[in-house]
């Protein structure tokens, strides 16, 4: 297996401009400057022609959530933000993500806030610091962990959406349970929305 360490993601592609980010989201891009002290402005950009802008919701703002008592949160789905998926997720030190899996109809991103965290992408090996972005394309296995002894801060991307239908019915899941999580019905759950397991060990430190 390949790797990439957190030095490489930092000066490769996969690191952010250190003056502008372009989040990349199905067909839409949005463009975010960022300068001291600034506050960040979506910029409403007309196509050519007598077309309305593309924005077609109204301003709003989702804050941080009263009990988070699950690592991942759906912070604002289509519905919402005319066809736009992001979530969130806090990662404590030394805790496993989720077992390695693959999905079958979108791909996902991940965006690191703070903190290291490991990702593995079918063959490749990825050590995920802050500002870097991980591509996780559909069909190719994949999980990840925060190994390290600091909490790992993510957003995280959905191409199409439509999966944070999922995320929201595994929340509602586990906040129900009076006992421990029964295995199968999470796996039927996610095989609704074509993501299978997929077996391979945990990820460890040792590569």
């Amino acid at each position: 297996m390949t790797g990439v360490s957190l030095k490489d993601c930092k000066l490769g592609i996969f690191s952010t401009p250190p003056l502008f980010t372009c989040l990349v989201v199905g067909a839409r891009s949005l463009n975010l400057a960022r300068s001291p002290g600034a506050v960040p402005v979506f910029a409403q950009r007309r196509l050519p022609g007598p077309e309305a802008p593309m924005t077609l919701a109204e301003p709003f703002m989702v804050g941080p959530p009263t009990n988070r008592s699950r690592p991942w949160r759906v912070v604002v789905g289509p519905d919402e933000a005319n066809g736009m998926a992001l979530g969130d997720g806090r990662i404590p030190p030394h805790a496993a993500g989720p077992g390695r899996h693959v999905h079958t109809n979108e791909d996902e991103g991940i965006y690191v806030v703070s903190g290291v965290l490991t990702i593995e992408v079918g063959e490749r090996w990825f050590e995920a610091g802050p500002e870097c972005f991980v591509w996780m394309p559909r069909g190719v296995p994949h999980t990840f962990a925060n190994l390290s002894d600091e909490e790992v801060r993510t957003v995280g991307l959905l191409n199409p959406t439509g999966l944070e239908e999922m995320f929201r019915e595994q929340a509602a899941y586990f906040a129900s349970l009076q006992g421990p999580p029964d295995v199968d019905a999470l796996i039927e759950l996610s095989a609704r929305y074509g993501v299978y397991p997929v077996d391979g060990p945990p990820l460890q430190h040792s590569r």
